[in-house]
């Protein structure tokens, strides 16, 4: 997770556009271009959980697609459960 809070690889990031107010719904997950004004880019992680301001969840799916989705959080969920590992940077200079 990047210190602005996006779910970064490269320049793509996590997006997340379901809707505001009433018409917020679960729904697909996609990556996209990041641009750093968080919003439907900006992810909290707390009890190994990837919230949105939505109030959705990221969720893997049970099928053999393995894509993620948006849906209602649900700390029982294991679908729901995600775990980092520390990435180091492996530059090198010459």
């Amino acid at each position: 997770m990047s210190k602005t809070f996006e779910i970064r690889r490269e320049e793509k990031c996590l997006d997340y556009a379901g809707g505001q107010g009433e018409l917020k719904k679960p729904g697909k997950v996609v990556s996209f271009s990041c641009h750093s004004m968080q919003g439907n880019q900006m992810w909290k992680y707390e009890d190994d959980m990837l919230r949105h301001a939505s109030g959705f969840c990221i969720e893997l799916s049970q099928g053999n697609d393995k894509d993620v989705f948006m849906s209602n959080c649900e700390s029982t969920n294991q679908y729901q459960k995600w775990f980092w590992k520390k990435r180091l940077n492996n530059s090198t200079s010459t």
